[in-house]
Formats: structure tokens, sequence, C-alpha cells
């Protein structure tokens, strides 16, 4: 979720009219106009300092709910990400945390269950990363060298981490899938945060 503060020493009416004939050219903008109207020096350096901090706190919720460490506070993630080893789920998590997103992420591990906690929360805001097998060897093959462990990229590995997580997915159709195999960090957010934006336009009514 992205916030646009509109400030303004007057009323602050006519640029957030001038905002929203804006926005109006993008409908998918995953945006909440917040006013401030009368607003002084002081009063807008507060409200600077607590937009910083609300995205500071967004980091540190995704850097606590990093690769498994803690299934709490699921609710109040904006994003959650699930995914086999080596699918970008940190990496794509921090990125979005500093657009302002709450992020959590989950390994998926061969014939081990994921926390309970992610069938009470809205499985809207629930992401699976998939990948193709030949990359992910590629990937796990330079990590392989600096882990020295073979067996991380053995290929047929792979195919059963891969069967299973996809096996895994087909179970829950709430989640979105989000193919990552060639795309960067900044387009696999970007598709992220455009299927959100049109969750909550439709949920406002508009017409996506």
């Amino acid at each position: 979720m992205k916030y646009i503060y509109v400030i303004s020493d007057g009323t602050g009416e006519t640029a957030l009219r001038f905002v929203r004939a804006f926005l109006v050219h993008f409908p998918k903008s995953d945006v909440v106009l917040r006013r401030f109207g009368n607003v002084n020096s002081a009063k807008t350096n507060e409200i600077l300092k607590k937009a910083f901090f609300e995205k500071i706190k967004a980091i540190e919720y995704t850097v606590m709910h990093d690769d498994n460490k803690s299934a709490k506070d699921l609710d109040k993630a904006d994003i959650i990400l699930i995914g086999l080893s080596r699918t970008s789920k940190t990496p794509l998590s921090i990125y979005l945390s500093q657009e302002g997103y709450k992020v959590a992420n989950f390994a998926i591990v061969k014939d081990e269950k994921l926390p309970d906690a992610l069938n009470r929360v809205n499985q809207d805001k629930i992401f699976f990363l998939s990948i193709s097998p030949q990359r992910l060897f590629e990937i796990r093959q330079e990590r392989a060298k600096k882990l020295g462990v073979k067996s991380y990229a053995q290929i047929s590995k792979i195919y059963e981490e891969i069967e299973y997580a996809e096996n895994l997915y087909k179970k829950h159709p709430s989640w979105k899938k989000i193919d990552v195999t060639k795309k960067s960090i900044e387009e696999a957010a970007s598709e992220i945060i455009e299927y959100l934006s049109k969750k909550i336009w439709f949920l406002n009514g508009f017409i996506i």
C-alpha cells in the first residue's frame, strides 16, 4: 500500500481534486490519499516523520518474518510469499518492504508442513513463487559451490521439490502464482503490487 499525502496551509480541497484527477489516468495505482489541511511547517515535519516511521515499521516486520522466522502476527502482513529455496523470497520481501509493505515469507520444504497460521489469514495476500527446474538448478548450482553441498543442486531433487510445491499450490486456489523464472525482483514486485491494486479497486466497486 502506498500513500499520497496532500498537505496544504489551506483546506487542501483544490490540491486533493487535482491529485484525484491525475490518478484517473492510473486506474491500477495502489494508493491511499490522505489530506492534511491548515498545516504549518511544524505539522508538515510531523506528517513526514510519521510516513518515514511507517516505512521503518514495514521493514522491521519483514526482517522479523523472513524465511520461516516467525508465524506470529501474520494478520498484520500485507503480503505473504511462499516458495522453494532460492526463489527470491528474501530479496523480494525486502524490496516490497521498502515500498511500505509488511511482508512475511516461508520456504516450502518437501514433506514439511507449513505453519497452521497461514490457514487463518486472508488467502488473497498469499503469493506462491514458481520457477522452472532449469533456472532453479542454475541458481542452486552457484549456491552449492559456495556451500560445498552437492545434493542442494541435484536436478532430480529439484524436480521432486518443484512437483511437491506445485501440488501444494493446487490445493490452495486462492493463492496467486508469480513465475519468477525470468523476472527481476522489480518485475516480480510490480506484478504483486498490480494484483493487490486490482483487488482493492474491485472491493471498492470499481471495474478493472
